[in-house]
């Protein structure tokens, strides 16, 4: 058993004066310990600053206010958001901060409650919160942010340099070069954020003003041009195509099967150039998207190769189009419910108009403002794995992606010392990995408490749900579904999926979606309702129950459940 530090080597020191910290939200963005290089180099150098920004942008704080340290923490390597700095933020607001708390995190059983600090309460602040939110309320398009940070990230993608021609100083330097965008990025994406959570907010309190609030899912579905459903929907295609040309065997046989193409006729030269397409647009997507150590769907192609595959063998008779248009259906009839309960009043009816279409602009900006973010991190990603190449190709690791396991501190002279490289991860990343045993707390005041003193996770079974037994979530998702459960813990095992299966897993990201093409629907441990898999769900029209408590345990494979998205309850069935 490896011996841990009572204190990892990218651990906080917790603020003094935002003393609470959550794994709630961060755990569906860092499931895992984020690597050494990912926390030193990506969030040091990008991350905390672009947070912080987006919340002076919007009016939550003034800048200086707060550290850019204290928005997130890092504790045995896991991240955490800063709970007592969402807290500020409804306070401003003028919201209950448990309101705020359901809204970013979702209900759980061990959070703690608010503690009143004077310095939280600010007239102007709340202000200038009232006007962001009024400013929100009369978006009716493209938030302009979003469109010029994308065509940035366009010429920075386009202006990539030939990594063969530049020497390891040069190629440190130009990765360097690029949080300065990051943080912009990241900035945009959480300035959108909030908005999204004021819209959403405001839409679902009007809704409760007429006893409708079982509408705001509902209106929340089927939205159309959300970009996180965009990979999923040219995934389908290719797994058509593929299926069409009989090509399965050769794309389930990864980047060998896929070199074996580009030498095939023209069927299969049409399908790479397809697939290149492909990459070039969503390869910046992936498992765990805000650290380096995992790859990219550019930097290990054979993950969405795998993908496509899945999908190909469950056939092609499931129509992405026809699945969007039930989703589309739900939110028809929604509107319709919502607008004949409101036709008495019209200045009521007026003002769902104007809420609801600025919660619709809003959830699609969230996830459109999350892509060039993306993006631009995978730029990083791409600079780093390239110096892990070079560094494999010198004797020093295997996987060019752990060379993530250096700090930011470390990586020049590494990079100079092939020798000291390999010594420092041989001796790192044992207790990296060992880190990955460890379950996190889910409140840490303070100062966490030394890693020995961390429960390490279940790898058993609890007790098993029988058949009545009703787990409750959050309903995230409209529809009922009836299925069999299929417990995954990781997007990699897509081919153990088959069509109509309830997916049961820990958390979701972009990593994961292609998987709800096939699913009939989800049931996710952690999450809110503007979490990633809850928003997709809704675009492809699947129910999903998210913030469902150890689901993973109590449900095993194979149990046949009813999943009630509207509802938020899984109940366990008997065969």
């Amino acid at each position: 058993m490896i011996e841990l530090p009572d204190r990892w080597i990218t651990d906080s020191s917790p603020s003094g004066r935002f003393p609470h910290y959550t794994r709630a939200n961060a755990d569906e963005i860092a499931p895992d310990p984020v690597s050494p290089l990912g926390w030193t180099l990506l969030y040091q150098g990008a991350l905390l600053e672009g947070s912080v920004n987006s919340w002076v942008q919007f009016g939550v704080f003034d800048e200086g206010e707060v550290d850019p340290n204290d928005k997130f923490g890092c504790f045995g390597g896991y991240l955490y958001n800063a709970l007592s700095i969402t807290w500020l933020l409804g306070v401003r607001m003028g919201a209950a901060p448990d309101v705020v708390d359901h809204m970013f995190y979702g209900d759980h059983p061990d959070g703690p409650r608010y503690e009143p600090h004077p310095d939280d309460f600010s007239p102007r602040h709340t202000r200038q919160l009232r006007e962001k939110a009024d400013w929100v309320i009369r978006q009716r398009g493209e938030i302009a942010a979003t469109a010029t940070m994308r065509q940035a990230t366009d010429v920075v993608r386009g202006d990539r340099p030939d990594f063969d021609t530049i020497d390891d100083s040069a190629l440190i330097q130009y990765v360097d070069g690029l949080l300065p965008l990051v943080s912009a990025a990241f900035t945009g994406h959480g300035t959108v954020s909030l908005g999204t959570s004021v819209a959403v907010g405001r839409l679902r309190d009007l809704l409760a003003e007429q006893d409708l609030t079982h509408l705001t899912m509902p209106l929340m579905s089927g939205l159309g041009g959300v970009e996180s459903a965009g990979p999923t929907l040219a995934m389908w295609d290719l797994a058509t195509s593929a299926t069409a040309d009989g090509l399965v065997d050769a794309v389930e046989a990864g980047e060998d099967g896929l070199a074996s193409l580009r030498k095939g006729g023209p069927a299969a030269k049409a399908w790479t150039d397809r697939f290149d397409g492909f990459i070039a647009q969503y390869g910046a997507r992936g498992q765990c998207e805000y650290d380096l150590i995992t790859p990219s769907w550019e930097t290990k192609p054979s993950i969405a190769l795998g993908a496509i595959a899945s999908m190909a063998r469950q056939g092609i008779d499931r129509s992405s189009a026809l699945e969007q248009s039930r989703a589309r259906a739900v939110r028809d009839a929604a509107m319709s419910e919502a607008r004949s309960a409101l036709s008495g009043s019209p200045t009521r009816l007026v003002e769902f108009e104007q809420v609801l279409t600025a919660a619709t602009v809003f959830m699609t900006a969230r996830e459109a403002a999350k892509f060039p973010f993306v993006r631009m991190t995978n730029e990083v990603r791409v600079g780093i794995v390239a110096l892990g190449r070079r560094l494999r190709a010198r004797g020093a690791i295997e996987e060019p992606h752990d060379v993530a396991i250096l700090l930011r501190s470390e990586l020049g002279e590494a990079m100079d010392s092939p020798k000291l490289a390999a010594e420092i991860i041989a001796e790192r990343k044992p207790k990296f990995e060992a880190l990955f045993a460890l379950d996190p707390p889910y409140i840490v005041t303070n100062a966490a408490p030394p890693l020995s003193q961390w429960r390490r996770r279940r790898g058993g079974q609890d007790d098993q749900a029988g058949p009545g037994t009703v787990l409750s979530g959050i309903a995230a998702s409209p529809g009922t579904v009836t299925g069999r459960v299929r417990i995954l813990k990781s997007a990699g095992d897509s081919h153990l999926l088959e069509r109509g299966d309830v997916l049961v897993a820990p958390t979701t990201d972009a990593g994961w979606t292609p998987l709800l093409m096939v699913a009939g629907a989800t049931v996710i441990e952690v999450g809110a309702i503007g979490s990633h898999g809850a928003i997709v769900s809704r675009e492809l029209g699947i129910p999903s129950v998210v913030n469902c408590p150890r689901a993973c345990s109590l449900l095993a494979d194979g149990t046949k459940v009813e999943v009630n998205g509207s509802a938020g309850t899984v109940t366990v069935l008997a065969d």
